[in-house]
């Protein structure tokens, strides 16, 4: 069976820094996997990566069978890759309903239920009262829930999110979870950055421990829990 996404050898550059070093993984369809390290070791570099949006990088990435690591970003957003950055990167002088309804893209043929304005605001009811406020008006939970509600409307195969929960209140950090498991039960593929190792892991089927610009350790959540070696050299948990 066909990996949803498969990495071999990614390496990728900052000017003349070697952040990700020789990086391979497989992505199984429809699991959540987490990426996990300490700051600095380059998971978000990865998803850049795969996103083609580093200058420097060499390696394989293939979306399903199709390989897209020869594509600018755009053609592989169109590829079915969503792309949700640390830095949310929502357009403030848009209102909500504008910033969704820019990055709408009809389905896949095939696909088993798309993501419509109607569906994604049955996921995000806050933001369903918020259609008219403007972008930059918005809270940073409901930023984040903007981000992730227009990657949806892409229709993608597959999401790249990168530390959804930093830097928000406990509740709102409870929310955004809540949202995450519900994707994760629609069956979408996805690979996760996060630094909340709780709700990473209360998501993750899958784990992928990067340190120092490489991948240290691959298993499932069950035999990550095990790992506590891997755990205290690692993450320092």
């Amino acid at each position: 069976m066909t990996a949803a996404l498969t990495v071999e050898d990614l390496n990728g550059w900052y000017d003349d820094a070697h952040v990700v070093q020789g990086v391979s993984f497989e992505l199984a369809e429809g699991k959540v996997t987490a990426l996990l390290g300490r700051n600095g070791a380059g998971k978000s570099t990865i998803l850049k990566a795969v996103m083609g949006l580093l200058r420097r990088r060499s390696g394989k990435v293939a979306l399903g069978s199709r390989r897209i690591d020869r594509l600018p970003p755009h053609r592989v957003a169109l590829s079915g890759l969503g792309y949700i950055p640390e830095t949310r990167g929502i357009f403030p002088s848009l209102t909500v309903a504008e910033n969704l309804t820019v990055a709408a893209r009809p389905a896949a043929d095939g696909a088993r239920e798309s993501w419509t304005l109607a569906r994604v605001f049955d996921l995000f009811p806050r933001l369903a009262e918020r259609r008219q406020v403007g972008g930059g008006q918005l809270s940073g939970g409901e930023q984040q829930m903007l981000a992730i509600a227009r990657a949806l409307l892409g229709n993608g195969r597959l999401l790249l999110i990168d530390e959804p929960t930093e830097g928000l209140a406990p509740a709102v950090v409870a929310d955004i979870e809540t949202v995450l498991q519900d994707l994760k039960r629609s069956g979408i593929t996805v690979l996760l950055v996060e630094q909340n190792y709780p709700v990473a892991l209360r998501l993750a089927d899958n784990v992928l421990v990067l340190g120092k610009g490489r991948l240290r350790w691959a298993g499932d959540e069950p035999a990550f829990r095990s790992a506590e070696d891997v755990r205290q050299t690692w993450l320092g948990v």
